[in-house]
Parts: C-alpha cells; sequence; structure tokens
C-alpha cells in the first residue's frame, strides 16, 4: 500500500501527463492553413502498379463547398468532389462523372480536408474515432471510419504533422493499397 506522501506524489504525475495529453481538435484547430489551397505530392503504391505513381497538384475549396484537385503531374487534369458525385475533367474536354458511393476513400478523402480547410476539425469526430499520440512538435492522428460503407475501402487515414503544421495524410486502405499526400508550406504550385 502506498503511503500519503507517494500516493499524492502518483496522483500529481498522473493528473500532469493527463494535462500534456494532445486533443485532436485543439491540435487540428491551431493548424495554420490557408483556408482555401494546399499544394501536395502525393505516392500511391498498390498491388496493380509496377512502380509507385507519383501525383503533383493543388486541392481547393470552393464557394459552393466542392473539394477541387487539379493535377498538375503526371498529367493535367481536374476532379471536383460535390456532396454526392465526382467529376473528372481532362484537358481535352472530356468529362465523367459518377456517385461518391461508388468511391467511398474519395467521400472520406473529401470529409478530412474540408474540414481542415473549413478550420472545423471537430466534424471529424461525426464520422470518424479519432487516436492522437506524440506531442505538440511532432503529432500523428489516426482516424478510423465509424461507418461499414467507408470500413469496407478504408482501413484508416493518418494525418502526421509538427507544431502547427499539416506535413502528410496517408490513406491506408482495406485492400492494403496506401496512397500518401505530402503538403507543401505556402500557396506556391508544385514544381513538376
Amino acid at each position: 500500500m502506498m503511503s500519503g506522501p507517494l500516493l499524492a506524489l502518483n496522483l500529481l504525475l498522473s493528473l500532469a501527463s493527463q494535462a500534456e495529453a494532445l486533443d485532436p481538435v485543439v491540435v487540428l484547430n491551431g493548424l495554420e492553413l490557408d483556408g482555401s489551397e494546399m499544394a501536395f505530392t502525393e505516392t500511391r503504391s498498390s498491388g496493380l502498379l509496377a512502380e509507385p505513381l507519383v501525383v503533383r497538384g493543388t486541392f481547393k475549396r470552393d464557394a459552393d463547398g466542392l473539394l477541387i484537385r487539379e493535377t498538375v503531374s503526371p498529367r493535367t487534369e481536374t476532379q471536383i468532389l460535390g456532396p454526392d458525385f465526382v467529376e473528372l475533367r481532362r484537358t481535352r474536354g472530356s468529362r465523367r462523372r459518377f456517385s461518391l458511393e461508388r468511391a467511398p476513400e474519395l467521400a472520406a478523402l473529401r470529409t478530412v480536408l474540408l474540414a481542415l480547410l473549413d478550420g472545423q476539425p471537430q466534424r471529424l469526430g461525426e464520422t470518424f474515432d479519432l487516436a492522437i499520440e506524440g506531442e505538440k512538435t511532432d503529432w500523428r492522428l489516426t482516424l478510423v471510419p465509424q461507418t461499414a460503407r467507408v470500413a469496407e475501402r478504408v482501413e484508416r487515414m493518418t494525418l502526421a504533422g509538427r507544431q502547427n503544421r499539416l506535413a502528410s495524410l496517408t490513406l491506408h486502405l482495406s485492400d492494403g493499397d496506401q496512397v500518401q499526400t505530402f503538403f507543401e508550406s505556402g500557396q506556391r504550385e508544385p514544381e513538376p
């Protein structure tokens, strides 16, 4: 049995470690995001690809709440992610539109990026179970989908950052494929 002073010290140490525990919403609210645009470099690893595919571009949020993903490399393309659709636009004018129901991983990505760009990370707790680890200077947030429909395709998403900067987002798909996106600071266009 612990003595009084030892018990008090143990309680104080426990309270101190709880006070230092990271709160995902507080960490994400502290991110320095422009609010409208994020440049990225993305690497897709898949059993279907001989080597990882590297894509560069920007994510933007428009005034209508659409998430727009414009790529500049390896080809110029625009993906528009709406509340219930994805539209692909290619440089030669071809367009293809399909339901987000067919691509729950894109719906999950849309949810996360819009919550961050809108400065409302608390919305993430409505669709994901959140677990954060690390310190304010180097943290990792794991998001696990709450709905079976999304969980069929997405095992988890991981956001990683340092202090008030979002460094990366990794999409871990249920089939073992992985999409790792690195965000560039500032609003510059990524280099091709």
